[in-house]
Formats: structure tokens, C-alpha cells, sequence
């Protein structure tokens, strides 16, 4: 179980159920007794986010982010594990699977593949960033990730590449194949202790709250020291073109979860479940096709939030912007259609204005948006 403040403490061997298609509807937790590292603080190790000045910017900074995981996915405890690595690693762990395995309807299962193997290969692909990093520690894997001494010193910031590095060690001298191939005895006391720092640290630092969180922090809207009697700042999330970026939906879902007032615009239907009264949703139609039409099958981030039509006022928002409605407005994917970006820039003085770059490549010079706001760029790699 988890005591906040403390990290994961496993106390027995417990089932737990977890959304699925039987057979898969629950996994049993190791029943690891360790005394002297049942306790892990959340604070072990800190993600280096320090900002990076903009040449030719006068001064302005550009500051870190990346992809994250729902609170909701991350396993309550420390799974038993039957097989080395995940099924999509390839049959042998090194060979990347371009095609994806599993089809739309095939979520638990995937996320289970995880959850009963020791590893997960992860790698670069188009950007460092991937959103295979998260979900694998969030299953309960420790992840593998090749080149992970190669990555530049300002790639993905928030993973602990310390944890990282040991989960690499925990394999000796021994092959990726010879670990395929069942040959290698891992120490259970030294993996299931670093998966349990592993974990915590996800908790602590790797969710879209704690995501939303820091960002927040950063433009000095969120105070921690009273955060029981905060209030978060009243949010228009401009979403750009409406179709899956898991660098705007993340933070989105994130900032849904920590703040009463975010109004995102337009609504991102595939992030919301389906209207609970009515059969077939008008607006998800048949919602688990569809998501096989959305990138990645839609797992992990699609449909994790409430549905909210009626709920959220969307009508009027040009108005709103240039009568100052709102005390922040975010730019969730400020190069994929920027709308209203002329008429922000005119209501709002920079610091109430954010701009999320969740790009993989960078070929736009940064220092006019960083003049202009918050610049959060994914993939801080200033090449």
C-alpha cells in the first residue's frame, strides 16, 4: 500500500483488480518483506530542471517538461513477475517492434505484459521522450533503456537516471539474450528493492498531477508550503488542432486533475469517457472503435477523463479572452494552430501566458516565444 509522504510499503500478498477483460482482471502483488528498504522517500533523488537561456533571447529562459503518466495507471504495490521481459520487446529484447501487437479493444492486456515482466526495453525514437519510459515503470517494470548512457545531458529531465542505471547493473555481465533465454537468476531482494525506489519516485515526480504541478510551480501559480488552502489560478487550455499529442494531452490531464477551473478549448473528446446515460454517445459514437483510429490504440491517455459536456462553459471564448477571463492561458501545442494567439498576446501581459512545446524536433529559434511567456519545451536538447 502507499502512505503518502513515505512511499510504497508492501506489507502481504494481496490481489488487485484492475480494469480488463478476464482473464486478466487481477494480479497478485509480491509478498517481498525487506526491513531494512521498506521505506523509500519520494524526495530520493530530484529530476534536474533547471531552464536553459535562449541565445540572442535578451535574457529569456526556456524551461523543461516532458510526457508523464495518469496517477490511475500506476499499479498500488509491486506485481509478481513470470517472464523476463514484456511481449513487445521482440523476441529477442533488442529488436524493436515496429508493428503494434495488441488492437484497439487490447489495453489490459498490454499494460498486463508489463506488469508480469521483470523489464520492459524502452529506446529513443523519434525524440527521446517516449511514452513506453512511463508506462512501463507505471505496470511495475524496471525499464531497460538502450543508450540510456549515450542520451545528452539535457535529455528526458524527469526520468532518474540514477534508477535507471542500477536497473542496467542488476544484469551483471549477462546478456540481454541470455536474460530472454530465462539464464539469468536475478537477485529478487536487489530488483524488487529498486523497483520499489523506482516506483515511488514515479509517484512522486512522473504523474500529469505532478506534471501540472510543476508547471504551475514554475510560473509562480502554485504554492506547495499551503497548497491545502490554495487555490489554482482559472485556466484557458487553447488546444490547437484537436487530434492526439501526448505532450498537450498529458499536461491537459494533469491540470484537469489538480484544478477546479480549466477550460479547455476545443474540448478534446478523445480524452473524455463517454456520456454515462446515453448509449450510443453522440459524441464518442462507438467509443472503443474509435480508438483504434487514435495514435497508439489511445492507451493510457485516452478516455481517463470524466465526461464533462454541460459541465464546462467553452461558448464565448474570444470574449472572454479580450475581456481578461481568465487568470492563465496555455498554449498546449503552441506550432500545431496556435488559435487566438494574436489576440493573447494583446489581453495578457507574458507572465500569464504559457506555451507548451511538445514537439520531437526543434526548428523554430525559441527566443520570441520565450520573450512572449513561458516557454516549456519537451526534448531541451539545444542542438
Amino acid at each position: 500500500m502507499w502512505r503518502l509522504g513515505v512511499g510504497l510499503v508492501l506489507t502481504e500478498a494481496v490481489e488487485v483488480v484492475v480494469p480488463c477483460s478476464a482473464p486478466f482482471c487481477r494480479f497478485r502483488c509480491n509478498d517481498f518483506h525487506n526491513e531494512t528498504s521498506r521505506q523509500v522517500s519520494g524526495s530520493e533523488f530530484w529530476p534536474e530542471l533547471a531552464p536553459v537561456k535562449v541565445e540572442n533571447g535578451e535574457g529569456a529562459l526556456v524551461y523543461p517538461i516532458g510526457f508523464s503518466i495518469p496517477e490511475e495507471a500506476l499499479v498500488p504495490c509491486l506485481p509478481e513477475k513470470y517472464w523476463p521481459f514484456a511481449v513487445s520487446d521482440g523476441s529477442d529484447g533488442m529488436t524493436p517492434v515496429w508493428e503494434y501487437q495488441f488492437q484497439f479493444y487490447q489495453e489490459a492486456e498490454y499494460h498486463r505484459q508489463y506488469r508480469h515482466a521483470y523489464f520492459g526495453i524502452t529506446r529513443k525514437k523519434y525524440g527521446y521522450d517516449c511514452l513506453r519510459h512511463y508506462e512501463i515503470i507505471a505496470n511495475g517494470a524496471l525499464p531497460l533503456f538502450l543508450g540510456h548512457l549515450d542520451l545528452p545531458e539535457k535529455a528526458v529531465p524527469f526520468l532518474p537516471r540514477d534508477l535507471l542505471k542500477e536497473a542496467w547493473e542488476l544484469l551483471g555481465n549477462w546478456s540481454l539474450h541470455k536474460l530472454r533465454a530465462k539464464r539469468v537468476n536475478i537477485d529478487q531482494e536487489k530488483y524488487y528493492t529498486l523497483l520499489r525506489r523506482m516506483m515511488t519516485y514515479a509517484r512522486h515526480h512522473l504523474t500529469t498531477k505532478a506534471m501540472a504541478k510543476y508547471v504551475l510551480q514554475t510560473v509562480r501559480r502554485y504554492d506547495t508550503a499551503t497548497e491545502s488552502e490554495f487555490r489554482c489560478p482559472k485556466i484557458l487550455f487553447l488546444v490547437g488542432r484537436p487530434a492526439p499529442d501526448y505532450q498537450r494531452d498529458l499536461i491537459l490531464h494533469g491540470l484537469k486533475k489538480l484544478c477546479d477551473e480549466v477550460v479547455d478549448f476545443p474540448r478534446v473528446d478523445h480524452l473524455y469517457s463517454p456520456n454515462p446515460k446515453i448509449r450510443p454517445d453522440p459524441v464518442h459514437d462507438n467509443w472503443q472503435k474509435r480508438r483504434g483510429q487514435l495514435y497508439g490504440n489511445g492507451f493510457t491517455y485516452a478516455m481517463t477523463l470524466d465526461f464533462d459536456l454541460g459541465q464546462v462553459d467553452r461558448d464565448g471564448i474570444l470574449a472572454k479572452i479580450l475581456d481578461h477571463a481568465y487568470d492563465l492561458v496555455i498554449f498546449g501545442s503552441i506550432y500545431r494552430n496556435p488559435t487566438f494567439f494574436r489576440e493573447v498576446q494583446e489581453a495578457y501581459a507574458p507572465k500569464d501566458i504559457v506555451f507548451i512545446d511538445g514537439e520531437d524536433l526543434h526548428l523554430r529559434d525559441p527566443a520570441k516565444l520565450a520573450r512572449a511567456g513561458w516557454l516549456f519545451r519537451r526534448e531541451l536538447v539545444m542542438e
